[in-house]
């Protein structure tokens, strides 16, 4: 493994042990709160290479609710064409890093409860395939985050 895929693989398991260790926190819908997620260098770095306004989809590019201000980023291959060689590079080995299985996989048991509750899944379905995403959403817009659509509470 070379330095670079080095420094990403290490972003996330620090992230993983972030996430791992966070309390999950019910109220007003299940979340964890997680400080420091990132390791500080690679935070820098992360900050350094945050790409400009017009790499970025209108927040609803994938029927997501829209909010105006909201803009994203929604897997490596979407934005990272219409932005510079060397933030794209970054931006694609981050998508990759935390598009992982060893991520995705970390994140769903940290919220099995909550998700096999939400999509009704027994001990017989606990072996389903669930999926995650990453995105990286530029938010300017004064409307709060809000919970998704079906959550109780909302």
């Amino acid at each position: 493994m070379q330095a670079e895929e080095r420094a990403f693989a290490d972003a996330r398991r620090h992230a993983i042990y972030q996430v791992a260790h966070a309390p999950l926190r019910t109220y007003p819908f299940p979340h964890v709160f997680v400080e420091d997620i990132l390791p500080a260098a690679f935070y820098r770095r992360l900050l350094a290479n945050l790409p400009g306004a017009r790499a970025y989809d209108p927040d609803d590019a994938t029927g997501a609710e829209r909010v105006e201000g909201r803009r994203a980023i929604r897997g490596a291959r979407r934005g990272c064409n219409r932005m510079g060689a060397e933030r794209a590079g970054f931006w694609s080995s981050a998508f990759d890093a935390f598009d992982h299985v060893e991520f995705g996989g970390w994140l769903t048991a940290k919220f099995y409860e909550t998700i096999s509750g939400r999509l009704g899944l027994d001990n017989a379905a606990a072996h389903t395939d669930l999926a995650t995403r990453v995105h990286l959403v530029r938010d300017a817009s004064p409307a709060p985050l809000r919970p998704p659509a079906g959550v109780p509470g909302r």
